[in-house]
Order: C-alpha cells, then structure tokens, then sequence
C-alpha cells in the first residue's frame, strides 16, 4: 500500500484530514508551503471567492493557522495568514 509504506504519521494525517472539502485541503495545502498570504493572495492563487470563511472552518477543525495584521500605508489593515513550521508537515 502506498500510504502505509510512507509511514503512520502520513497514514494519521491522511485520515484525520480526509473529511476535508477541496477548496480547504488547497488552502491548507497553500499555507503548508511555509509562506504567509493575504485572503486576496490566496483567491489569486487558487481561485476560490472567500478563503477567510475556508480559514475559519479549517481553524474550527482544530488547525492550527495563525494570522497578523499588516497596515497599509492609506491606513488600512489586512491579515496574512500563515501555519506555524511543525504544527502539520
């Protein structure tokens, strides 16, 4: 079996992560690389209307993503979101 010879911990997250629609295993997938993105950085990239609605589901299953606010220079303020290194491989 291809998952089982990658090991368990492949094998677990698969498991605990296979009730995830597509749009939140893309988003999850996007902030797993390490960078940190904008809601706007994110609909660019994968083409979904309101990631902040997928964040906030992802975040109700129990995943760990992290934000801050970034201001612009007109005053404004967004967030870019991102995943703490370790917290899912």
């Amino acid at each position: 079996d291809y998952y089982a010879s990658r090991g368990l911990g492949d094998v677990y997250k698969r498991q605990q992560y296979s009730d995830l629609g597509r749009n939140m295993r893309r988003v999850l997938q996007l902030l797993n690389t390490g960078g940190h993105y904008s809601a706007a950085d994110i609909s660019i990239h994968l083409h979904v209307c309101d990631p902040r609605s997928i964040i906030r589901s992802l975040r109700k299953k129990g995943i760990g993503i992290a934000d801050y606010w970034v201001p612009t220079e007109d005053g404004h303020r967004f967030k870019r979101y991102f995943i703490r290194e370790g917290v899912i491989n």
